[in-house]
């Protein structure tokens, strides 16, 4: 009977948690302010990017090679398709449209990722409750650890809004991936506590499943394994060595594919400009924060009341996690090692902080106080998460309701343009969304540097805009070093500035001093080279578009195709 009241404990505090990821949907649908018209909030960072991948395969585009550019499709990936992919297949089978079932995916997914998180937490401490008061810690007040500064604030004007969404309210990463991490945990868990390889084998298979969704997650488990292994070694135990390798060998066998690819994309002609604009900098420089010291210290001297018979894992999960940051020392080469800290580090020694404390009380607390400050922790943690979600909706309530009239545009884009065609727009909310419930592409995406791409064409896409918009060369050269220097960086360049330098805006002047000499080259163009250079079948105009003699010019000859709301979709003549 007690695993059944624990078992729907677990369900129900998951299914809580899967709402809390939804509320900003909910809201949304509940606002009589902002009618819904089909057109969902994406508000945590990048989630239309993930929709946009998720509806590229949905339109016949799985290898997801170039999302928002029309040509070339069929070019390796840099960012692996798979969680895209299955939540694509997925959707088929459920009777919504694309946008809905994936809104309602994400809510499975953190129904899962609730699950698997409880799962190997108790597999961990062996406490029931306390796995599940910790794990709620976690998911839903995670940001009063991660920024407490945050707190008085919050305090004193009575909104969450300050802490942004929750951590793990975003789709795919890392929803999807902290699932099957969390799964590996458990594993490896199970396999600390008694060496079978059963374990190991399905823990291989499981971080082969990271491999090819996230980066993040298969490095961070290979050091956790990395340090098991020295561990063990330590105490000569050839068994559990000789289960390592095994781990190894079938990671590597299943991850033949993904280094297949791997190689193919590093040995692209694009690749150098792509890898430079994704934030691959050179760097030998440690990494540490303030999560991770907290990690190492629980892992040594909370082991004898939380975890003393998985203290080899649970020190390996705390190294490994110092590791995984600081790979660079070694390769020479870093990329964003803030994600382990954002996804793994932060969140597990927010986790093992809070059971630790939660096991403080149980010593110091009679049995029927300590109970109640168990039920507590969950429902202020729950309340917390709740808040956080609801006021971070307030933030974005207006822009995302306004958002609503676009339906119509991209209900007459779904059906009369053919797929693979191509649009431009000055407003950059449309592009990022037009890719998300319609199969055309785009002319200019600030997501677009983020496959291979050459560096010209994130240059000349540019270009286009500030031409259009009546930049002249003698402009340029005024504007290129000032206001359009942060535009210039993060649009042409990606994170490779805001990562070497720390801002966009950080662009060498002799960088600028040549962007204004291409630019002059481009501006010297004619009509036909400026317009026939990259593909382009649609422009679609708003009421706050400037009317330049140059956009008079692209316009003059098209055909009007569709008005409403203050949009008008032109077909371009060619």
């Amino acid at each position: 009977m007690k695993n059944i009241s624990y078992s729907l404990s677990v369900v129900l505090l998951g299914f809580l948690f899967a709402l809390t990821v939804l509320l900003p949907h909910i809201l949304q649908r509940m606002d009589d302010a902002y009618p819904f018209q089909g057109i969902a909030i994406m508000a945590t960072d990048a989630e239309s990017h993930y929709a946009a991948r998720y509806h590229e395969i949905l339109d016949g585009h799985p290898e997801l090679g170039n999302t928002y550019f029309s040509a070339p499709k069929d070019q390796p990936s840099i960012q692996p398709p798979l969680p895209e992919w299955s939540l694509a297949m997925a959707s088929r089978i459920l009777p919504f449209d694309p946008i809905v079932s994936f809104v309602l995916l994400t809510g499975l997914c953190a129904l899962l990722v609730f699950c698997a998180a409880v799962l190997a937490t108790f597999a961990i401490t062996g406490k029931r409750y306390e796995s599940l008061a910790a794990v709620t810690v976690m998911l839903f007040a995670a940001a009063a650890f991660g920024t407490p500064w945050n707190l008085m604030h919050a305090l004193s004007s009575g909104s969450l809004a300050d802490f942004g969404w929750l951590r793990f309210a975003r789709p795919v990463n890392p929803l999807w991936t902290s699932t099957w991490f969390f799964l590996t945990v458990f594993f490896l868990s199970k396999w600390v506590r008694k060496a079978e390889m059963l374990w190991m084998i399905v823990a291989a298979c499981t971080t082969s499943i990271l491999l090819y969704s996230y980066f993040y997650g298969w490095t961070y488990l290979l050091a956790t394994c990395g340090v098991l292994f020295l561990w063990y070694a330590s105490r000569k135990d050839t068994k559990r060595l000789a289960h390592l390798l095994a781990f190894l060998l079938i990671f590597v066998v299943l991850g033949i594919p993904y280094f297949l690819h791997l190689s193919a994309l590093m040995h692209h002609e694009w690749y150098p400009d792509a890898s430079m604009r994704y934030g691959l900098i050179p760097s030998r420089a440690p990494v540490l924060g303030v999560w991770v010291i907290v990690l190492i210290f629980l892992s040594l001297f909370a082991r004898r009341i939380a975890w003393k018979e998985q203290f080899p894992l649970v020190l390996s999960l705390a190294c490994g996690g110092c590791i995984a940051m600081n790979q660079n020392m070694i390769t020479g080469s870093s990329l964003f090692p803030e994600h382990y800290h954002w996804y793994f580090i932060q969140p597990l020694g927010t986790l093992f902080l809070s059971f630790t404390l939660i096991l403080v009380c149980e010593q110091y607390m009679r049995v029927r106080l300590y109970r109640c400050v168990l039920l507590m922790t969950m429902i202020v943690s729950l309340a917390f998460g709740f808040v956080e979600q609801r006021d971070t909706y307030e933030v974005y309530r207006q822009d995302w309701g306004n958002a609503q009239h676009l339906a119509s545009l991209f209900r007459y884009a779904r059906e009369h343009l053919p797929p693979d065609s191509v649009a431009y727009s000055f407003d950059p909310f449309l592009t990022e969304l037009l890719p998300v419930y319609t199969a055309m592409n785009v002319y200019t995406s600030t997501q677009a540097g983020n496959y291979l791409v050459p560096t010209a064409r994130m240059r000349d896409v540019w270009f286009f805009t500030f031409w259009l918009q009546g930049i002249t060369p003698q402009s340029a050269r005024v504007q290129f070093p000032t206001t359009l220097r942060k535009t210039l960086g993060s649009g042409i360049y990606g994170s490779h500035f805001r990562r070497l330098r720390g801002d966009y805006a950080a662009v060498p002047e002799e960088i600028v001093l040549q962007l204004v000499k291409e630019y002059e080259s481009y501006y010297a163009l004619s009509f036909r080279e400026k317009t026939s250079r990259y593909p382009l079948d649609y422009f679609i105009t708003s009421t706050t578009d400037v009317q330049t003699k140059e956009l008079r010019m692209l316009l003059s000859g098209g055909k009007n195709l569709f008005s409403d709301s203050g949009y008008r979709i032109i077909a371009l003549r060619k």
